[in-house]
C-alpha cells in the first residue's frame, strides 16, 4: 500500500513499512555519522571514502525550496 501525507506543505511517501520524507535541519548530525562511515559510503557513488560534514552541510538540508523531495 502507497499512500502520501501533505502535513507541513511536505511530501511524505508511505510503502509497506518504509517511510520516506524529506530530510530536515536536525537530521544533519545523524546523516553526518551515517556518511563518515566507509562500510556506508562503499555503496555511494565515493566508492567507501567517508564523505565529509562540510560537504554534508553544502546539502542545504532543510530548505524546502532549494530540494525537490516528493515530487513524481
Amino acid at each position: 500500500m502507497v499512500s502520501y501525507s501533505g502535513d507541513r506543505n511536505i511530501e511524505i511517501l508511505q510503502i509497506d513499512g518504509l517511510t520516506m520524507e524529506p530530510l530536515e535541519f536536525f537530521d544533519l548530525d545523524p546523516l553526518a555519522a551515517i556518511w563518515a562511515d566507509p562500510e556506508v559510503t562503499r555503496f555511494l557513488p565515493s566508492r567507501g571514502v567517508p564523505i565529509p560534514r562540510e560537504n554534508v552541510e553544502s546539502l542545504n538540508i532543510g530548505n524546502k525550496e532549494d530540494m525537490e523531495f516528493g515530487k513524481l
